[in-house]
């Protein structure tokens, strides 16, 4: 019975998952009409579950260190508390760091069970969160400014083309590591309670039906119109996740892509972003990062 409960949940979660953050794959390529939106929309779901299949299981080691015990009913108290904050996310139409929030409500309820998990290890991931943005803003910024002297010495058309294929690459690669990282830890945590198959179901029916909010707002609110930030952004967030993948580090590209338009604003010296959107997505992630340890702390303490 836990099992289908897992199942149940994991669909819900990655499915929200998957539509959520489907804008930070695919948004520049569809708010800047380079594809239209159902392509856009296929080529994020194949690389979800490209990087799902490939390297989901690499993300096992930072999910045994914060939750020792394997216990179905532990897993899917942290699926609750997820899907409750990408509930409150989506009908915000703010793009979550499901990372952040499946991470803490992971180390709360390892807390409140008195699991030792591996302290160490949790400082190293607090600490990649914290300086992987700094680094997307400085990297991006540097980028950003070298290019834009290079571009400016090449033909405007074939140069545009060029940009249009780089940011259809980088926009699967993208979604490619997400599926690797913030879907993998999905993955670790549930693969012995359902099947690989559901899950792939769930990104498939979350890429299509469950992305039109977010889309809104990164396409129409944050992301800049010129191709070439956006490739930036989308290479830079692309090194930084893989990255932390290799090391096992749970590390949305929603926090790197943010960050990262900040560096290629800060590249031309203007106010290139308004403010508003970006301080509500950073609000919500501390926010999450709260919730998710004080909720997942307070039901593993009431259920177990």
């Amino acid at each position: 019975m836990i099992d289908i409960l897992v199942s149940g949940l994991s669909f819900l979660l990655l499915a929200l998952l998957a539509g959520n953050n489907l804008s930070v794959s695919s948004g520049a390529i569809i708010s800047g009409r380079i594809v239209g939106r159902t392509a856009g929309i296929l080529i994020t779901v194949i690389g979800y579950i490209a990087g799902l299949l490939a390297q989901g299981s690499l993300l096992g080691y930072g999910f045994s260190s914060i939750m020792p015990l394997d216990s179905a009913t532990l897993v899917s108290i942290a699926l609750t508390v997820s899907i409750a904050m990408f509930v409150i996310g989506y009908r915000l139409r703010a793009p979550l760091s499901f990372s952040i929030i499946f991470t803490t409500s992971l180390i709360g309820i390892s807390l409140a069970v008195s699991h030792a998990i591996s302290s160490g290890f949790v400082t190293y991931i607090i600490a990649f969160w914290v300086l992987a943005p700094f680094a997307s803003v400085i990297i991006a910024m540097l980028l950003m400014a070298h290019l834009t002297r290079q571009v400016s010495k090449l033909p405007v058309w074939s140069t545009l083309r060029v940009m249009k294929l780089l940011l259809i690459a980088a926009s699967f690669l993208a979604a490619f590591t997400l599926g690797a990282n913030t879907m993998g830890i999905l993955f670790v945590a549930v693969r012995q309670y359902t099947s690989i198959w559901i899950l792939v179901a769930a990104i498939v029916i979350g890429g299509f039906m469950m992305s039109a909010g977010p889309l809104k707002r990164i396409g129409n609110e944050i992301l800049p119109i010129r191709y070439m930030n956006a490739v930036v952004v989308q290479s830079v967030s692309v090194a930084l996740v893989e990255l932390a993948t290799a090391f096992s580090i749970p590390f949305s590209n929603t926090q790197a892509f943010t960050a990262g338009l900040y560096g290629t604003g800060a590249a031309y010296g203007t106010k290139l972003l308004p403010a508003k959107p970006l301080i509500i997505i950073l609000l919500t992630w501390i926010f999450t990062a709260i919730m998710g340890l004080t909720l997942g702390y307070l039901l593993a303490a009431i259920v177990v």
